[in-house]
């Protein structure tokens, strides 16, 4: 039972730590969108802020590595849930493709 409690504590938490990362991603987004709007409508030069669009494009790189190295995480430790005998558990989280199927659609 221990471990049933266990491996639910940190399938929460590996689902909070993807929430928090797509939703960082959807708000870049939106501010990638706002700071373009609000150039153009203010009839700013395409230089004025370059530096900040730069910065932002780079926090953006790096919440997608981040965003790869947690979906990598998330399939390492339903390895872990196997050999631990959680295989028939479901510890919650979403519909997502079988454990695999991403590798073989990025490979194409």
């Amino acid at each position: 039972m221990q471990i049933k409690i266990k491996g639910r504590q940190v399938a929460e938490d590996l689902f909070a730590v993807e929430t928090a990362i797509d939703n960082a991603l959807a708000l870049a987004g939106r501010l990638t969108g706002t700071m373009t709007a609000a150039r153009l409508d203010t009839n700013l030069s395409a230089t004025v802020g370059q530096d900040a669009f730069d910065g932002l494009s780079d926090a953006m790189t790096a919440l997608t590595t981040a965003r790869r190295n947690i979906v990598h995480t998330h399939n390492g430790l339903a390895v872990v849930k196997d050999q631990v005998g959680l295989r028939t558990v479901n510890l919650g989280g979403v519909i997502k493709p079988p454990f695999g199927m991403e590798i073989a659609e990025n490979a194409a």
